[in-house]
């Protein structure tokens, strides 16, 4: 039985949970499941969840986080695989989303060492296109350093939405306009903070939190072009970590594996890879 919802509520997210530890427990890798935003409702409805005999035992859900792309999310139970449940949930989300949305190319996020989900996406033609890493924080592999600059984070308002979009724009080449208005709509949310880094009044950079299930992701954290190679970055990176770990939280972020600037950053600073996911894209 397919239900279809948009939004899950703390019902379907703790049958969710259940699935995701079973196929955990069997495949030794974590899905890729974006706990917090699938609370929200979105455009189109494209939750789906398939049940046998009242059990959950799949999960597929698609995200427009880039123009033209989506990214799918999917869960499958270990005793219900290669039976056709994964292809029929991904073909039911692509008939919802594509009259309404044009798409170039879907991403399939596949934990590295779950063999079985990456023999059945490139069957259907995909491709790798990029690896990236989860990272968590851990205090006990973090290096103090002293503090060379006195750098000051100043939590962002509505008032800064324009100076975050053109240190976007800059530093990851997005369109400020459409930068201007994610940051109008996510900078009221309740889970999410950004902030901006000074050095004697001048603003060398910025660096987001998003609150996630029972962590906190650090996202679009970059660093202003001139303001590079000073030490800046690992600075503002290990004060926003002590704000968010002295809180309680625990901390993670994910990065691109071919970032190798970043990926050096956040391991010399306490983090370390705990999951790698291979993305695979097909074309529409």
């Amino acid at each position: 039985m397919l239900k279809i919802h948009n939004g899950v509520d703390p019902q379907l997210t703790a049958a969710l949970r259940e699935l995701v530890q079973s196929c955990i427990a069997e495949d030794k890798t974590i899905p890729k499941i974006y706990w917090n935003i699938i609370k929200e409702e979105r455009e189109i409805a494209n939750d789906l969840f398939f049940y046998r005999d009242d059990r959950l035992i799949g999960y597929l859900t698609g995200f427009l986080f880039a123009q033209r792309e989506i990214e799918i999310s999917a869960c499958i139970h270990p005793d219900y695989r290669q039976k056709g449940i994964f292809k029929a949930l991904y073909n039911m989300v692509k008939s919802r989303i594509l009259p309404f949305t044009p798409v170039s190319y879907f991403l399939f996020p596949c934990p590295r060492g779950n063999d079985i989900t990456k023999q059945c996406i490139t069957s259907w033609g995909a491709k790798h296109f990029r690896t990236e890493y989860y990272m968590g924080y851990s205090p006990k592999l973090r290096k103090k350093t002293p503090e060379q600059y006195e750098i000051t984070l100043r939590r962002a308002t509505l008032d800064d939405v324009d100076l975050l979009a053109r240190i976007d724009n800059v530093s990851f080449s997005t369109k400020f306009e459409t930068m201007q208005k994610r940051f109008q709509e996510i900078i009221p949310a309740k889970n999410r903070k950004a902030w901006l880094a000074y050095v004697d009044d001048r603003c060398v950079g910025k660096i987001h939190t998003r609150f996630d299930d029972d962590r906190i992701l650090i996202h679009e954290f970059c660093i202003m072009q001139e303001a590079r190679r000073k030490g800046y970055g690992a600075q503002v990176l290990q004060q926003t970590v002590d704000i968010l770990s002295n809180a309680g939280q625990k901390v993670g972020l994910d990065v691109e594996a071919d970032n190798e600037n970043a990926v050096h950053l956040y391991l010399a600073n306490g983090f370390e890879i705990v999951q790698a996911y291979d993305y695979h894209r097909l074309d529409n």
